[in-house]
């Protein structure tokens, strides 16, 4: 059995929601918010789900290819490219901004200012 907060691809310890492929699903809303699928589906990070972490494109967060020619962004339509880059980089933005405890509190203060 699979310990819930270990990564299936890596095995490494996936740190808190933010780092969380499942999380970010809930976020775009391509899964429901009930929380179920925290339980039924295998997490992973999002750096270890390609298909999904190339999707965003945000200064912080490292860019990721999917060279998988079915999955590949870049072949994508511009359009539709776009559109799915603003879905998910706003989704994971605000996943930092929520849980990320390192976020949190430089958002908390940047919003003071």
């Amino acid at each position: 059995m699979s310990d819930l907060n270990e990564c299936h691809v890596c095995g490494k310890t996936i740190r808190g929601e933010w780092d969380s492929q499942v999380y970010l699903g809930m976020e775009t809303g391509e899964l429901s918010k009930s929380g179920i699928h925290r339980w039924l589906i295998y997490d992973k990070h999002i750096k270890c789900s390609p298909s999904r972490a190339q999707r965003i494109i945000h200064r912080k967060y490292p860019r990721v290819f999917d060279s998988r020619e079915r999955f590949d962004i870049r072949l994508w339509d511009e359009d539709e490219r776009n559109r799915w880059v603003k879905i998910y980089t706003e989704a994971w933005v605000r996943l930092q901004i929520e849980y990320n405890p390192k976020w949190k509190n430089n958002y908390a203060r940047h919003e003071k200012n």
